[in-house]
């Protein structure tokens, strides 16, 4: 049997054919050993010359017309939810907040916030200005803005890692005007946001988000408990008084 005569079922289903056309259209597939896993299930095959005739019947016809419809409305209705995410995102950054403080309470707060231990104290007392200014912006962008309330606000929405992008490039350009001496770090990072891979950046913040969303989600289940073990007290407290 010359298998170059015929066509397999993922190569049948890549030219367009959904089960249901395979069922209507093609008839019972030639059952044949795959060579390259002799013990695992057997290939459906279909002569390539059947296949091509069954791609002129006006069923197929038909059910390509309206998979590239589908297709075009779903990209359509997809853009549309991107736009109205980056739309909130504009609203949003109308009211972003800067805290601005004096450069000195601002790098004993960075400090306080990133130095756990002696030896951290040592490496941040020894740090460049350049790479200090990295940590001071990070410490604004997180601790001194409500961008972070923004950015947890993407959590499920459509568009999101682009909504992102434009989040965080405006929240810099707000810190710089801010805090001008950070400026020449709002570049850089900026630079290197907008070089890094889409596709990957879109995974690593779905999953900071997750872990976010995750932390934020067990913090308020234990106020919820420790609120309802505080009612509980109050209760048998004012049993026991009367």
């Amino acid at each position: 049997m010359e298998l170059s005569n015929y066509y397999n079922q993922k190569k049948v289903k890549s030219l367009g054919f959904s089960d249901r056309l395979i069922k209507e259209l093609l008839p019972e597939p030639v059952l044949e050993k795959n060579p390259h896993h002799e013990d695992g299930h057997m290939m459906k095959l279909w002569p390539k010359s059947i296949v091509k005739a069954a791609m002129k019947d006006n069923r197929f016809l038909n059910y390509q017309r309206e998979r590239q419809h589908r297709s075009i409305s779903m990209k359509n209705a997809a853009g549309l939810k991107k736009f109205e995410t980056l739309k909130q995102v504009n609203e949003a950054l109308k009211d972003l907040v800067v805290q601005v403080y004096p450069y000195e309470t601002l790098l004993a707060n960075t400090k306080k916030f990133y130095v756990r231990n002696e030896k951290e104290s040592i490496r941040f007392a020894n740090l460049s200005p350049k790479k200090l200014n990295k940590f001071l912006l990070n410490y604004v962008r997180h601790k001194c803005t409500n961008y972070e309330k923004i950015y947890l606000n993407l959590y499920g929405k459509y568009g999101c890692i682009d909504a992102y992008i434009h989040l965080r490039e405006e929240a810099m350009k707000a810190i710089a005007r801010f805090y001008p001496f950070l400026e020449e770090a709002v570049c850089e990072d900026i630079l290197k946001m907008r070089s890094k891979n889409h596709e990957s950046m879109e995974i690593a913040h779905k999953k900071y988000l997750e872990k976010r969303m995750k932390r934020i989600h067990l913090r308020e289940q234990f106020k919820a408990r420790k609120k309802k073990r505080l009612e509980e007290s109050a209760c048998l407290e004012a049993k026991n008084i009367k």
